[in-house]
């Protein structure tokens, strides 16, 4: 008997394929006809975004000391378009808009840092899409620039100067602290912002002095303009993110009502509890 027993219960389970719960495949496949129907909506507001940061790179706020650089407009609204599009996506936007700008003679590539001159917001892009989300990885992109100017002997006679880029590197080192302590969506956006324009910051404060040497008594000259600059990019990109999000929900949910008036005369119906008429 007890051998009887011992065979049943020694006995390998089959590999059984455990069937999907119906809940979770309806909402799997509503999430996936939800992204089918936003791929035209994205790639159009991708091209509109591309467009508009066109604009905005061409407006000139102020001159970057120690060149003949100016800071745009551009650098309120490019990375704001990471958070907007997703990562990659917001990438392709500043890309597709330096390849058009230089296609149709906006852009003048001369040298090396002329086409060089995006990267710096391309990286802003980068940070500003994967703080929401708190990616430890992102301290790379500061430490590294900290790094790469105390590498450069002018850097080394201004070291003091990379301290601002602690603050990326700190808003999201404490991520979980800030937004416990910030508990507005839009104050949390402007920490968010705020580190995403210090590491823009970085990465073009190591472009600019590995490639033009900028002297050392610029960069004690530029702390306290660098300190109010930043406060202000960080409040143009909080600005850009929460006015374009908002309007893009509002084209979204107007064209939602032009393609479908019974589902959203059903939906407000039913917040409202009024019954709908059949059609």
């Amino acid at each position: 008997m007890n051998k009887k027993i011992r065979g049943v219960l020694g006995k390998p389970a089959k590999n059984k394929a455990v069937p999907l719960d119906p809940v979770r495949r309806k909402v799997d496949q509503k999430r996936q006809e939800v992204e089918k129907k936003m791929r035209l909506p994205k790639l159009m507001f991708t091209i509109l975004f591309a467009a508009l940061f066109i604009v905005l790179s061409k407006t000139r706020m102020f001159p970057i000391l120690g060149t003949d650089f100016n800071f745009s407009m551009g650098v309120m609204f490019g990375p704001a378009l990471g958070g907007l599009l997703g990562m990659n996506i917001g990438m392709a936007a500043i890309l597709l808009s330096q390849a058009a700008g230089t296609a149709i003679g906006l852009y003048t590539i001369k040298d090396t840092l002329s086409l060089l001159v995006f990267v710096p917001i391309l990286f802003g892009s980068v940070y500003f899409a994967r703080s929401f989300k708190g990616d430890k990885k992102l301290i790379i992109i500061p430490a590294a620039c900290i790094g790469l100017f105390l590498l450069h002997p002018i850097g080394r006679q201004v070291w003091f100067y990379s301290l601002f880029w602690l603050i990326p590197v700190a808003v999201i080192g404490f991520k979980d602290r800030i937004d416990s302590a910030l508990r507005h969506p839009i104050a949390r956006t402007y920490s968010y912002s705020l580190g995403t324009a210090f590491t823009d910051h970085s990465v073009g404060s190591v472009v600019y002095l590995w490639f033009l040497n900028i002297p050392a008594q610029f960069w004690v000259i530029a702390i306290p303009m660098t300190l109010m600059e930043r406060l202000l990019i960080a409040l143009g990109i909080t600005f850009s993110f929460h006015a374009v999000k908002a309007s893009m929900k509002a084209l979204q949910d107007a064209a939602m009502a032009v393609a479908h008036p019974h589902s959203r005369a059903a939906a407000e119906a039913e917040e409202e509890n009024i019954p709908v008429p059949a059609r």
